[in-house]
């Protein structure tokens, strides 16, 4: 894994039409726990009932699929941007990762 794109599996995984929620459905937890021991910078700033909160709203495949759908449309939104006129006007961006 590529430590400057450390979610690049994440995006991949979630593309698979119908894996993620085969593997995720009931065992959603594991993930969260996983996913936020990673991120957090202080994992005592969630709580157990917050943890339970997230899990109760993943665990189930059409919860799963709603929340993937994102990732499944990336591809055509991808191409979608590609046809979009090139900015005419001054455009100041700014980012941070």
């Amino acid at each position: 894994m590529d430590a400057h794109q450390p979610y690049v599996w994440w995006m991949a995984f979630n593309q698979v039409k119908g894996l993620p929620e085969k593997l995720l459905s009931g065992r959603f937890q594991h993930l969260l726990d996983y996913l936020f021991a990673y991120v957090m910078l202080d994992e005592s700033k969630m709580s157990a009932f917050d943890r339970a909160v997230y899990a109760a709203a993943y665990n189930e495949p059409e919860s799963i699929r709603a929340a993937n759908g994102w990732y499944q449309a990336l591809g055509q939104d991808m191409a979608d941007a590609n046809t979009y006129a090139p900015l005419t006007l001054p455009v100041l961006g700014i980012g941070s990762y």
